[in-house]
């Protein structure tokens, strides 16, 4: 079996990396937003630079921290500005990750899903272990997800019967199954997704572990 793996969301803590940039860098500017206010704002930042023509994520996430000094209204230096480029190789791996890719590997094909550029993705495959087969990343496709032209172009990669490995509802997943892919969602902590539209994954586990004892790796 391929399965596609959503590096950015199923393996890496990227909510924790994001955090662990952003909380000093708005502390030095006397600011202290609460975690999920400083992630609400990050969402919505990131979605706007990752809008219309696609730049490298590099760039995305220069735009994204202009655009916490536009919003709390203080001046950035050149190196605030790129530090949260530079910490992406320090993001957090979930602890259980390494050993599953290791036993997920040893009966699949992997294919790792990422937003990043290849670069910023190179330094966090070797510590992941180096497990994929190959990546897909926007620069592949001219888009990001949830266009469903990256889907797409990940279909077409992979080939048939590929299922697809989500760490959140709405950013893969979504595409996914309106491409008729199937799909497991590692779903750490349940969302709370009152007044959205539901979208059902063929199988939701906690974690990598549970999924490889699902499929008996």
């Amino acid at each position: 079996m391929t399965l596609l793996l959503d590096v950015d969301r199923a393996l890496l803590d990227k909510d924790a990396g994001v955090l662990a940039e952003l909380r000093p860098y708005l502390l030095r500017h006397n600011l202290a937003p609460d975690d999920d206010e400083l992630l609400c704002r990050f969402d919505e930042e990131e979605a706007k630079a990752r809008s219309g023509r696609p730049l490298p994520y590099r760039k995305v996430l220069r735009q994204t921290m202009r655009g916490f000094g536009f919003v709390y209204q203080f001046p950035h230096t050149d190196v605030e500005i790129r530090a949260l480029e530079q910490s992406v190789a320090r993001w957090p791996i979930y602890p259980e990750v390494p050993d599953a890719l290791r036993r997920l590997k040893a009966a699949h094909r992997l294919i790792a899903l990422t937003s990043l550029d290849i670069d910023l993705f190179a330094p966090l495959a070797v510590r992941l272990g180096d497990p994929f087969a190959a990546v897909v990343t926007p620069a592949d496709a001219g888009a990001y997800p949830p266009s469903i032209r990256y889907i797409k172009t990940v279909i077409d990669r992979a080939g048939e019967g590929a299922t697809l490995v989500a760490g959140s509802r709405y950013e893969l997943l979504a595409p996914a199954r309106t491409a008729g892919l199937a799909a497991i969602l590692v779903e750490r902590t349940p969302l709370d997704a009152e007044g959205l539209p539901p979208i059902f994954a063929d199988q939701t586990f906690p974690d990598l572990f549970t999924l490889c004892d699902y499929l008996g790796a």
